[in-house]
């Protein structure tokens, strides 16, 4: 096997093949996540606008990641409740997002592994924390720890799965195939991640917009 096909094949290798995944309306629901997708790089411009006019920031924090309009609105309502929303009133299921998967030895292994590699890629940031950490009482830290946890995952994790992976990109490879479909799910997503985390942290999004 030579290195090309076999990093191909590691890029384009799957857990299940498209034809597990129950798609109802194929080309009607792919044009509306397409748009959908191409709404929320837009609302980006209108979440950088209210932010700057009107923040929300959570009680301690300052960073734009950490208001409301950003981590409630835009991030969890937009990019979870609102295709969430879509998702079940079509009469999909969650298994519709994982055909086959089960919580077994193997998949809990798996995940105590990411959950340990991530742990490791990060461990820098430890000791700003515990450093944080000593000026509040213990009830304090275990509250603030909890929600450090808990908001990547509601405003980063699960949505950007469930939407981009989970409805976005299965569609698309049921129509144009798994290689193109990779390689726009990616466009459209990054592109996400570059308007409106960059700039709407310098709130100068709303004015960048086409």
């Amino acid at each position: 096997m030579s290195i090309r096909s076999g990093c191909g094949g590691w890029i384009t290798r799957q857990a299940q093949p498209i034809a597990a995944f129950r798609i109802i309306r194929p080309k009607e629901e792919t044009a509306l996540a397409s748009a959908y997708a191409v709404f929320y790089i837009l609302a980006a411009g209108v979440t950088g606008h209210i932010i700057r006019r009107f923040p929300l920031p959570f009680p301690g924090s300052a960073d734009f990641t950490t208001d409301a309009w950003y981590a409630l609105v835009f991030k969890i309502g937009l990019l979870l409740i609102v295709p969430g929303i879509w998702f079940f009133r079509q009469g999909y299921r969650i298994r519709d997002l994982l055909p086959g998967w089960k919580l077994n030895k193997k998949s809990a292994a798996a995940i105590l592994v990411a959950f340990g590699v991530g742990l490791m890629f990060n461990q820098v940031y430890l000791t700003e924390i515990e450093k944080a950490a000593a000026g509040f009482s213990a009830g304090d830290r275990i509250l603030r720890i909890g929600i450090g946890v808990l908001l990547p995952l509601l405003m980063a994790a699960i949505p950007e799965e469930v939407f981009h992976r989970g409805i976005l990109q299965t569609r698309l490879e049921l129509l144009l195939g798994r290689i193109p479909a990779i390689a726009l799910g990616a466009l459209l997503s990054r592109f996400c991640g570059m308007r409106n985390t960059p700039q709407l942290a310098a709130h100068v999004l709303g004015g960048c917009v086409p």
